[in-house]
């Protein structure tokens, strides 16, 4: 576990770098030709972010959760819960992260998907990459 979080210390330190010489640049008026997700400067401006926001910023994301909002069978047939499994820097390689409290025991039904659709997309575009932003 030390070197897990070593890992990840290390990493955040790079965004940080990264940060700190493209702010450097803007701040100097210096083009970088780096480009960034809109949603990332919506998020800098302090603006809203929404479901919407995952088109731009994984359109096949964005299409799954669309074709699962828009889906006229049964949804539980999918056999989705709140969770959403994501790659770490942990050997294991994967872990299991709840969208809603007990989200490991709820399953996704015609009558919560708006709310699974909504939770799923904060995750990727806000929680996943909060450590970096902040970095």
């Amino acid at each position: 576990t030390t070197r897990l979080v070593a890992k990840q210390q290390k990493m955040l330190d790079q965004y940080r770098l990264a940060g700190t010489v493209v702010g450097w640049s803007v701040f100097n008026g210096c083009p970088t030709g780096v480009t960034f997700p809109h949603v990332l400067y919506k998020r800098l401006a302090g603006e809203e972010i929404s479901f919407r926001d995952v088109f731009q910023f994984d359109p096949m994301i964005g299409q799954s959760l669309q074709r699962l909002l828009d889906y006229e069978g049964d949804v539980s047939d999918f056999g989705l819960d709140f969770t959403v499994t994501t790659t770490t820097l942990d050997p294991t390689g994967a872990s299991d992260i709840e969208l809603i409290p007990n989200g490991r025991n709820t399953p996704v039904t015609n009558e919560n998907r708006r709310l699974y659709a909504n939770k799923y997309a904060d995750f990727i575009l806000q929680r996943d990459v909060e450590p970096q932003v902040k970095a």
